[in-house]
């Protein structure tokens, strides 16, 4: 019998004030975390992204899942500024949480 690889993903939902992060699986919502704000234009690149990793590393434990299993993560963010912002979202991802990132654009309308 050959056994198929799980596929997980992470979505993150990060702003000024709180992030939030879902680990799934194909079919259902595994684990949640949840951790302070990340918006890095308001908070700074450390604050931001020691939030992150730790929105994403409880997130992977409430779903009892390592971090490098995960097949997708993708961050949503809003249209303007925050978009522009988007190399450095990449950047702290990497860094802080050794993910590879891919990104949603949301509007606000």
């Amino acid at each position: 019998m050959i056994k198929q690889a799980v596929a997980f993903y992470l979505g993150i939902d990060g702003g000024g004030s709180k992030t939030a992060c879902l680990l799934g699986d194909e079919t259902s919502i595994l684990g949640r975390g949840d951790s302070a704000g990340s918006n890095m234009v308001r908070l700074g690149e450390q604050a931001a992204g020691e939030a992150l990793q730790q929105a994403v590393r409880s997130a992977c434990a409430n779903a009892k899942v390592n971090p490098a299993q995960l097949t997708r993560t993708v961050a949503g963010t809003r249209c303007g500024k925050l978009w522009a912002g988007k190399s450095m979202l990449l950047r702290m991802c990497r860094l802080h949480c050794g993910l590879l990132l891919w990104m949603v654009r949301v509007s606000s309308s």
